[in-house]
């Protein structure tokens, strides 16, 4: 069980889309647990990258991210990593806030 987490709302009338590419993306590494609106996710280590978990909420015009790891150094790695793919699928539609709480 992961210890530690961080959350990040992030306001866009896109969330149903980067959500269902977050997913498709990061889903071919792990199998999704989707249970109503939100989607879980956990990754085993891979190389470099640590073990961590990843949900997904769509809500109207919004995401709900949660970052979960065993330590700071992986939330950090993790955060960073869900900021960058959400970043690269946004590409010049939007510039997205993503603010780690």
């Amino acid at each position: 069980m992961m210890k530690l987490s961080s959350t990040s709302i992030v306001h866009t009338p896109l969330a149903p889309r980067y959500a269902k590419q977050f997913i498709s993306h990061w889903g071919r590494h792990t199998e999704p647990e989707v249970d109503g609106a939100v989607t879980r996710m956990h990754f085993d280590a891979m190389g470099d990258f640590p073990a961590t978990g990843i949900s997904v909420e769509v809500r109207t015009d919004e995401l709900v991210l949660v970052a979960c790891a065993d330590d700071d150094a992986a939330l950090r790695a993790n955060c960073d990593s869900v900021a960058e793919h959400l970043h690269r699928f946004a590409g010049k539609k939007e510039q997205l806030s993503i603010v780690w709480s």
